[in-house]
């Protein structure tokens, strides 16, 4: 009977430890920290942040895999920026964000230096607004739209032609 309950009050230890890691895991920001980091992967983010990004199902051929950076944070809003290069090195030659702020939509690297063509379009449904200009005097193109509470943002080095495949391929991961 001894024997009995020592195996039964193992399992229940083991089952009470396994509880504590779950948990512990559920809550990544009391460790981790739910500030701007950079992570390695787009996995990275997802177990860490719980954030479920918008990715394309298009890239263009020129893009190297996997990204070049990828930075993220839970508070004070959700935000997410991967950053991509080409083949042969030309960086930034692709980003995509994604924010619950609007506040993020404006820095270097998205910017547009001269924008030459602004229209408004539709994306998924959605109101966009599609910027072509230059930069560093290569063409270079933005699309911004809101979706599902988040401001997103995709920018591209090259012709409007590839970033609109781009984004019509994308979707919640």
């Amino acid at each position: 009977m001894r024997e009995i309950l020592r195996t039964i009050a193992f399992v229940l230890a083991v089952l009470v430890i396994i509880m504590v890691l779950y948990l512990l895991n559920r809550i990544p920001g009391t460790f981790h920290g739910e500030g701007l980091r950079q992570y390695s992967s787009l996995e990275d983010v997802r177990e860490s942040l719980r954030i479920r990004p918008f990715i394309p199902r298009y890239f263009p051929e020129n893009l190297s895999w996997p990204p070049e950076r990828i930075l993220a944070q839970k508070v004070p809003y959700e935000m997410l920026l991967v950053v991509f290069k080409t083949k042969s090195g030309i960086f930034p030659y692709m980003a995509i964000r994604e924010s619950r702020s609007v506040k993020d939509l404006n820095d270097n690297i998205t910017t547009i230096e001269k924008v030459t063509e602004e229209v408004e379009l539709p994306i998924n449904g959605k109101r966009g607004i599609l910027q072509v200009g230059t930069c560093d005097g290569i063409p270079c193109s933005r699309i911004f739209w809101q979706e599902e509470g988040y401001h997103i943002e995709v920018f591209i080095k090259d012709h409007p032609s590839e970033l609109l495949k781009v984004v019509r391929s994308m979707s919640k991961d």
